[in-house]
């Protein structure tokens, strides 16, 4: 089969796209497909994959965002061929991992082959657990109080440090109170828009200065 054809709309688009992605990552449809190695051992037990033959890995990218199945991705030639294999970008390969492939996972947990995002609770040996930097902590028990700044809120235990940081900075801030950078799922989002337009001064600001790299920290116990 031959490579699927571009209209001249279709490949300035994916250009645009294509030059504004940062070196590590390709960029299509507001998701990511981070690099990573896979070894065939675990690209042999998907469950679901798909192949085609396109001729560019950019395009193989926006195949995959077509498909809310495949968390990772191959591209060799001209071969595409899309996977159910869940391998988080930041964990490290494992020796028999040679394969180069893009996943869309990062920071989450992996149980039984399924993702589960970083700060989400699970059950596991018929207790509570939950996942938190790509580990899970068993028996795990919410906190029903916030201790100092902490305010209560809809995503758990959270304290706003108005002053900008980078991102690096402002994560080891937060790790000097015993918590971690908070991050907010496509869900928890407006919750978060809403704690931050409630208690944050120049909210419109942060959000611009945000853009830049700039944030203010938000430390979620």
């Amino acid at each position: 089969m031959s490579p699927l054809p571009l209209s001249l709309p279709l490949l300035l688009a994916l250009l645009a796209l294509l030059g504004a992605a940062p070196p590590a990552a390709a960029e299509m449809n507001q998701a990511l497909w981070y690099r990573a190695l896979v070894s065939q051992a675990q690209l042999d037990a998907a469950a679901t994959s798909e192949s085609f033959q396109v001729s560019d890995e950019i395009l193989c990218a926006a195949l995959a965002n077509n498909a809310p199945w495949c968390h990772l991705l191959t591209y060799e030639g001209t071969t595409c061929v899309l996977y159910d294999v869940a391998v988080d970008s930041l964990d490290a390969a494992a020796t028999d991992a040679t394969t180069p492939c893009r996943t869309r996972l990062r920071n989450v947990c992996i149980e039984e082959g399924v993702p589960l995002p970083h700060g989400a609770m699970l059950v596991q040996d018929c207790q509570p657990a939950l996942c938190w930097n790509r580990a899970v902590i068993s028996d795990y028990t919410a906190s029903t109080t916030c201790d100092g700044d902490f305010l209560q809120d809809a995503l758990g235990c959270i304290y706003l440090h108005q002053v900008p940081m980078t991102w690096c900075d402002a994560r080891q801030h937060c790790a000097t109170l015993g918590a971690d950078l908070a991050t907010a799922s496509a869900l928890e989002f407006p919750i978060m828009q809403a704690f931050l337009e409630a208690t944050a001064r120049g909210a419109r600001k942060f959000l611009t200065e945000a853009t830049y790299g700039l944030l203010l920290s938000c430390c979620l116990s």
